[in-house]
Formats: C-alpha cells, sequence, structure tokens
C-alpha cells in the first residue's frame, strides 16, 4: 500500500479538534471560531472534511455563501462525501 502523506498525518488531528470546538465534545465548549481555526489549518494540509465544516461555518453560521461556497467545492474535489 502506499504510504500515508506526511501531511495528512498533521492534519487529522487539526481538523479533530475542530470538531471536537464544533460540537461541543470532549469537555470543551462549542466555540465556532476555534473551530474555524483549527479547521483552516486541516484545510491548508489537504483535509477535505476540513474543508467541508469551513464551508458549513460560513455559509450556514455567517449566511456568507461568497467564502463557503469554494470550500464546498475543495471538498467535493478532495473526496469527501
Amino acid at each position: 500500500p502506499e504510504p500515508v502523506p506526511l501531511s495528512f498525518n498533521k492534519a487529522q488531528p487539526l481538523y479533530h479538534q475542530g470538531i471536537c470546538f464544533f460540537s461541543g465534545l470532549q469537555g470543551l465548549p462549542i466555540n465556532k471560531a476555534a473551530a474555524r481555526t483549527y479547521f483552516e489549518a486541516a484545510s491548508q494540509l489537504g483535509n477535505p472534511d476540513s474543508d467541508f465544516f469551513l464551508a458549513q461555518l460560513y455559509c450556514d453560521e455567517e449566511k456568507d455563501a461568497e467564502k463557503g461556497f469554494p470550500y464546498l467545492l475543495k471538498a467535493s474535489e478532495g473526496g469527501h462525501l
């Protein structure tokens, strides 16, 4: 099997921390600004799941589809289902 790219290994913990802040998991308070910070870092490392959540934050939370749509497209192109 192909080795997992190093950037993916670094992106996953950032993505999961974003999920914890986004949903209030692991005893963390819901904090969408903190979630966005972690999702943006993971997105820069190529994590399409983070792109999806960034799109959701921009489109649903901030009502800014202009900012959200590029992330949705990136998520789709990256394999997020």
